[in-house]
């Protein structure tokens, strides 16, 4: 009858109704590990919040083993004094170099090539070498061509082959350690920028299109473990400075390395720095996406961020990333109304028909 059907259209308009709801929390459970773990510590002791933020993703226990020959990545490209935030912060350098040996590392070794030579006066100034010594690894300073091994890129967007150190090949543990920073022709420059120091031509990565070039890398280099300098970060006049410094005192730590630089530089485009942001600028970080490197969404990669305030900390914060709960339920809010206004419509058009 016409009271059955009416009745029976309702009810599947009300199950409709909550369908959203449903979709939208499997939806969230299934974005719960997009990009790995990601943890942003704050504070004042540089050794404080790079603990914290690797205890907050598993510990280096984690992925140093008793016995591990471990490298460490840092940007040390310019001949610049620590704070100016064109290289990694020596005293997070320290205190990354310091957990690996204490999580049984036999060997831990810093490598870079640097764009300022010598090599060595540019270590000395930006302090590099000191945090190094001090910790009691070894810096390795790639120069010359025999440093390098050209490697076949499968399925790259342009880059086919490239000459990449060959110590990649020799160590157990590759911790990826960039400074957060403004970069001129990209927008920012994180960790997968970064891996740049472990190629001999950088050049040909201009040549051939930069974003993409950066993006290709990332599918033979592969980090066990992303620990972002975002202490003191270049704001303008990237790579190099100098620029506005922006004092954030934080350290990003991450396993998906796409992932993590999105959630590093969203420390930057939430209080509004040009630049810092995936949607005009770090094309690189879309295509690593595309070509299955890491997770680039940056909604859901926000939405997921552990954050540790170490006590003690001062400085001004950066503004709070709006959460998936707050964004997201919109448009299934949207949904869940349209079905219920069809659901009542339903059954003023059957009154109709039956008094009509």
């Amino acid at each position: 009858t016409g009271e059955v059907n009416r009745r029976e259209f309702l009810k599947a308009s009300a199950a409709l109704s909550v369908l959203p709801f449903i979709l939208t929390r499997i939806a969230a459970s299934g974005q719960s590990s997009a990009g790995g773990s990601i943890a942003v510590s704050t504070g004042a002791d540089p050794s404080e919040i790079v603990s914290r933020a690797v205890d907050a993703i598993g510990g280096m226990e984690r992925f140093v083993s008793t016995g591990d020959t471990v490298l460490i990545k840092p940007n040390a490209s310019f001949s610049t004094a620590p704070g100016t935030g064109a290289n990694t912060n020596p005293e997070i350098a320290s205190a990354v170099a310091n957990l690996a040996l204490q999580a049984g590392a036999s060997e831990v070794l810093f490598a870079d090539h640097p764009i300022n030579q010598p090599g060595k006066i540019t270590l000395r100034i930006n302090g590099l070498q000191k945090a190094a010594t001090d910790s009691g690894a070894e810096f390795v300073i790639f120069s010359e061509k025999p440093d390098f091994e050209s490697v076949r890129i499968e399925g790259g967007l342009v880059l086919g082959q490239v000459e990449i150190a060959k110590i990649c090949q020799d160590v157990d543990v590759l911790v990826n350690l960039p400074v957060l920073k403004h970069h001129d022709a990209t927008g920012s420059s994180v960790g997968m920028k970064n891996l740049m120091g472990l190629v001999y031509d950088r050049k040909a990565f201009h040549r051939l299109g930069l974003n993409s070039a950066t993006a290709d890398l990332s599918l033979n280099i592969h980090p066990d473990l992303t620990i972002v300098d975002a202490t003191s970060v270049l704001a303008t006049n990237g790579p190099r400075g100098p620029g506005q410094i922006v004092k954030l005192n934080s350290v990003v730590a991450g396993t998906d390395p796409v992932a993590t630089d999105i959630a590093s530089i969203s420390l930057m485009s939430s209080l509004g720095y040009n630049g810092f942001d995936s949607s005009r600028h770090n094309r690189y970080l879309e295509l690593a996406g595309r070509l299955g490197i890491g997770y680039a969404d940056p909604e859901s990669v926000n939405a997921k961020i552990t954050r540790i305030q170490v006590e003690g900390e001062k400085e001004a914060q950066p503004q709070a990333t709006p959460t998936r709960s707050k964004q997201n339920w919109v448009p299934y809010g949207s949904l869940s109304a349209a079905s219920l206004a069809i659901g009542t419509m339903a059954f003023i058009l059957g009154r109709r028909r039956r008094h009509g």
